[in-house]
């Protein structure tokens, strides 16, 4: 019995016998092998080796938990992670990851850091507690925040790795793979819509600023998949005065932490969907409240203000 992946299968000859497995094994198929040379059961029809990974049972793919307070975050992960072949379960915060935890299987988790009530590290610290397959479920960090010093101090709080936002899916299939000893097929290549852009390029109006909405940049965020772009642009239209009226509540209360989750949303939000003005504003604010406190954002504040009033002009003309 050889035990390889299908992509590293060699030309096998078994004068004595023998058949061949390719991962990943379902606990059923490789019982049901080992009877069978062992003479404990009829024979039957010997697997053909495979070129491409076999289709298992829903019961028998693998589980990934995305944790993530953004919803068009949770979107991106749950179709990057469809095409792998893995089954995703979502959580919008470290509450509800701690109750899936506790009544579904989990093969690994992708963790958000920042979320308002449990952050990502509480949530790592909760799962662990739960003792178990939990002491070393892989979890992987997912963070904006591309830093070697943050990088390290996630590591060293738990983490199996990190991985960057915006996510690229090549990475995330070679993180999966390597977590999940599994062989993953390589993420489709998208056609980027109607893009055909160098990256970092973006459409600016006629008056010189940047493009309210732009598709061809947001299919090339959304890796090539033009229809994820539009489903995040309309999550995120849907979330505008939610993330206003926070963002002002925060702020007349002088709040910086609770300005601070508000405006990372809005940035989460806005990472995917080709909202350039709206997209730029809001990391140059988080940035520089990071930086500089509270005091520092009265300008920058209403400016973001500004830029959703036009993206809310925007999808008025849409109608």
């Amino acid at each position: 019995m050889a035990n390889t992946s299908p992509y590293d299968m060699p030309e096998l000859r078994l004068p004595l016998g023998g058949e061949t497995l390719t991962k990943p094994i379902s606990r059923q198929v490789l019982a049901d092998t080992i009877k069978r040379q062992l003479g404990l059961t009829a024979t039957s029809k010997l697997p053909v080796p495979q070129t491409a990974l076999p289709k298992l049972a829903a019961a028998d793919l693998p589980r990934v938990l995305v944790v993530d307070d953004v919803a068009s975050n949770r979107l991106l992960l749950q179709e990057l992670l469809r095409e792998a072949g893995i089954m995703s379960l979502l959580a919008s915060s470290g509450e509800e990851a701690l109750a899936l935890a506790q009544s579904e299987r989990v093969d690994l988790v992708l963790m958000d850091i920042r979320m308002p009530g449990m952050d990502g590290e509480a949530t790592l610290e909760a799962l662990r507690q739960l003792g178990g397959v939990w002491k070393t479920c892989p979890v992987i960090a997912v963070t904006a925040h591309a830093r070697e010093e943050e990088r390290q101090r996630l590591l060293s709080c738990g983490m199996h790795d990190v991985l960057i936002k915006p996510v690229d899916a090549k990475v995330l299939v070679k993180l999966l793979s390597q977590h999940l000893a599994l062989t993953l097929p390589a993420p489709r290549q998208g056609n980027g819509g109607t893009s055909g852009m160098a990256p970092g390029e973006s459409h600016v109006e006629a008056d010189g600023e940047l493009a309210v909405v732009d598709m061809q940049m947001g299919a090339r965020l959304a890796g090539g998949r033009e229809d994820l772009a539009r489903k995040t642009l309309t999550l995120l239209l849907e979330s505008l005065d939610e993330s206003e009226a926070s963002l002002d509540t925060a702020w007349q209360a002088e709040d910086e932490e609770a300005l601070l989750d508000a405006i990372h949303h809005l940035n989460g939000a806005c990472r995917y969907c080709g909202v350039p003005q709206l997209a730029l504003l809001a990391e140059t604010l988080e940035t520089r409240l990071r930086v500089q406190g509270v005091a520092a954002v009265g300008s920058l504040l209403n400016e973001l203000y500004a830029a959703m009033g036009r993206l809310r002009a925007w999808q008025s003309r849409q109608a």
